[in-house]
């Protein structure tokens, strides 16, 4: 699990997160190539959502809090929002290649890759542990299944 696109102002905790105005000095890719790149980050599956929204330095809405995958890299939804919006964004040259590789077209994911992409996205980016395993301590009483009282008189 890679990740690319993180910023200081949205993910403060994720080390790799670079601020945005250091990430506005250095664009490499544009025109057909960055819409290519945009609509690659946008049709991409989330692999994770936050019950919450984003909004940019002028308070305009992004969208919601999620993180997207092509199952081998993860990026924040904003990612294209800011790419498009200032279109001088610098774009990792490892992910570059990454998706110049795959002509920009998503490859289709596994449950399975899916499951190991969120549960290490949480633990180690997000910092969110797997709830304990709780196991049964001693063997419990079987439950009453039936209750019979036996009556009887004297007389």
């Amino acid at each position: 699990m890679k990740l690319v696109g993180f910023l200081k102002q949205h993910d403060p905790l994720v080390s790799s997160a670079q601020d945005l105005t250091e990430l506005r000095t250095r664009c490499q890719i544009q025109g057909d190539e960055l819409v290519s790149m945009i609509k690659y980050l946008v049709l991409a599956p989330s692999v994770w959502d936050w019950l919450s929204d984003w909004f940019d330095e002028n308070g305009i809405a992004i969208g919601g809090a999620s993180y997207c995958t092509d199952g081998e890299w993860i990026w924040p939804v904003y990612f294209p929002y800011y790419l498009n919006k200032y279109r001088d964004i610098y774009v990792d040259e490892a992910f570059l290649e990454h998706c110049r590789k795959n002509n920009y077209i998503l490859n289709t994911i596994s449950e399975e890759r899916m499951q190991v992409l969120v549960n290490s996205f949480s633990q180690d980016v997000l910092g969110i542990g797997k709830p304990p395993v709780i196991t049964r301590k001693k063997k419990l009483p079987r439950p009453i299944m039936r209750r019979r009282d036996d009556l009887s008189s004297s007389g």
